[in-house]
């Protein structure tokens, strides 16, 4: 396909404007998750994924703001343009053992788009009933097998090397534009456009396939925004999306409100409406929603090895932001006695070492989790997971401080005696 000047100026400007969509959309939740975690939004804004650097914030707050700040200059005067550059040799040369395959427009296609391992275990069976017709991965999310008989297109199988070509220099664009430019203004800076290189690499791919369902499990993140915003453009051509619930959703209002969405897979009544107040754009939805429910699955495996020797189970359900919370849990409700407790850490942050030298187990398993009898965690998708099996949980507060929590303490007290006691009794009766 030849495409002159105007048409080229014309897909670059559409392509940009959708991506400050989707970094407004990203360092709005980045900004959420500050103050969820107790840090100061104002201080640290533009600064990507505080999930991974909370912990260390709360104890050097002055020190983390300087390095970030040092990493924005380094980024704006060839940091950035030389990471881009990396991800494209990298992407490439991987790019070179994948063979080429062309798409026909099949307007009846479904592709499951799996933007993160999560995704692979929330779509399927136990939410949209079967297995979608295609996998769409990504080189940068890690896999898992899948089943023979089912379709897995890589998307370095539909791009060439003009795309990589295309991808870098709209990152470079996106950089010393979107990024500078919100930076000027008080905004989140440039650090944020370290997600540039892979949002268009994957809006190029995406766009090579034909206009039929996509499937995501995301629902206001940048990924979200790019597959809705290509479902907008492919909707003349018969193109729809599918959002399946991957979590807990709340009342927060979303900073783009997804455009395109068909169909809904959520938890339960609740759920749809916080999608549809906060999520979904019902005001652009053509027809009504087509809804289903579903009750998120998880894989539990039966604590029988010598790391586990008590009757009573109790998995902890670890984040940075929770670590002076949960380490006082143990010193003086769970240590010492007769149970068998679990340290399970955020999936995407390291265990620090005085955690790690506390005398619970540390789960590191990815694909399973430990059949317990009690869960003790912030509000998440893995308390409703745990629920669903008969797991009770002791839900505390995001963030909370140790002396602000003395009434959960008391009540989680209060619990682990009854288990106890049924534990004991159980035990007799045997």
């Amino acid at each position: 396909m030849v495409v002159n000047n105007a048409e080229y100026q014309q897909m670059s400007k559409q392509a940009l404007r959708e991506f400050e969509i989707a970094i407004s959309s990203e360092c709005w939740l980045d900004e959420h998750y500050c103050r969820v975690f107790g840090l100061n939004s104002d201080l640290y804004k533009g600064f990507p994924r505080p999930s991974k650097w909370v912990g260390f914030a709360k104890k050097n707050p002055k020190v983390i703001w300087i390095i970030f700040r040092l990493c924005e200059l380094a980024w704006i005067v060839g940091g950035g343009a030389a990471y881009y550059f990396f991800q494209m040799s990298s992407y490439y040369g991987r790019s070179l053992f994948v063979p080429y395959k062309a798409f026909k427009n099949e307007g009846d296609a479904e592709y499951a788009v799996v933007f993160s391992r999560r995704a692979m275990d929330v779509i399927g069976d136990c939410s949209i009933g079967r297995s979608p017709q295609s996998w769409v991965l990504f080189p940068w999310v890690p896999q898992k097998s899948h089943d023979k008989g089912q379709h897995v297109l890589n998307v370095l199988s539909v791009v060439k090397f003009s795309d990589f070509i295309m991808a870098f220099w709209l990152s470079i664009r996106a950089l010393y534009t979107i990024g500078l430019r919100r930076a000027s203004r008080g905004g989140s800076g440039a650090l944020p456009t370290y997600i540039a290189f892979q949002w268009f690499l994957a809006r190029i791919a995406l766009n090579k396939l034909g206009a039929g369902t996509f499937i995501i499990s995301e629902h206001h993140d940048r990924w979200a925004v790019l597959v809705d915003c290509l479902v907008g453009r492919k909707s003349g051509d018969g193109a729809s999306l599918t959002v399946v619930q991957h979590g807990v959703e709340s009342n927060l209002k979303a900073a783009h409100r997804l455009k395109n969405v068909s169909a809904l897979y959520v938890y339960d009544e609740d759920s749809l409406r916080a999608f549809e107040e906060n999520i979904v754009d019902m005001s652009t939805t053509n027809k009504a929603l087509n809804v289903c429910f579903y009750i998120p699955k998880i894989a539990l495996s039966v604590l029988d090895d010598s790391r586990f020797p008590h009757d009573m189970s109790v998995l902890v359900v670890g984040h940075p932001s929770e670590e002076p919370l949960h380490a006082h849990i143990y010193d003086r409700l769970l240590k010492g006695r007769d149970i068998n407790v679990i340290y399970k850490p955020h999936p995407t942050v390291r265990v620090s070492k005085r955690l790690r030298k506390m005398g619970w187990v540390v789960w590191e398993e990815k694909e399973e989790f430990p059949l317990v009898d009690l869960l003790i965690a912030y509000p998440s998708t893995l308390v409703e997971e745990y629920r669903a099996v008969g797991v009770e949980a002791a839900v505390h507060p995001y963030s909370i401080a140790v002396e602000d929590a003395q009434s959960y303490l008391s009540n989680l007290a209060g619990i682990l005696e009854v288990f106890l006691t049924k534990t004991k009794g159980k035990a007799k009766n045997d």
